[in-house]
């Protein structure tokens, strides 16, 4: 999926469909370039279209969010699904800041925006 600057400083970047560990490693990839480029201070990821998830799909995910925290962003997920909230909450997940939706990070990030 491709990585959206919906405003200056926040990231969204959308993902759809099922993924393995190689397009999950990708996606990293381009988020964290993203991030760099834009200088962001807020990245969102939105799982609302992601298919299935997995125990490696929730570990990637929480590795990329602490990734993007190394670089001094707030990374956030989007839209999760019951069976991906499930396999979150069985690793670390201290640290993770969920919304229900899109539009709920979105105001999220609209409130933390820096003056």
């Amino acid at each position: 999926g491709p990585v959206l600057r919906v405003w200056r400083g926040v990231l969204v970047m959308p993902i759809i469909g099922a993924l393995d560990d190689l397009q999950i490693a990708r996606l990293g990839e381009r988020l964290l370039h993203a991030i760099a480029d834009d200088r962001a201070h807020v990245a969102i990821l939105d799982l609302t279209g992601l298919e299935t998830a997995d125990a490696s799909t929730a570990e990637h995910l929480r590795r990329l969010v602490q990734a993007a925290a190394l670089l001094g962003v707030r990374g956030w997920l989007t839209g999760l699904r019951p069976a991906l909230a499930a396999a979150l909450a069985g690793h670390d997940a201290d640290g993770l800041r969920c919304f229900a939706t899109l539009a709920d990070g979105l105001a999220a990030a609209l409130r933390s925006a820096p003056s």
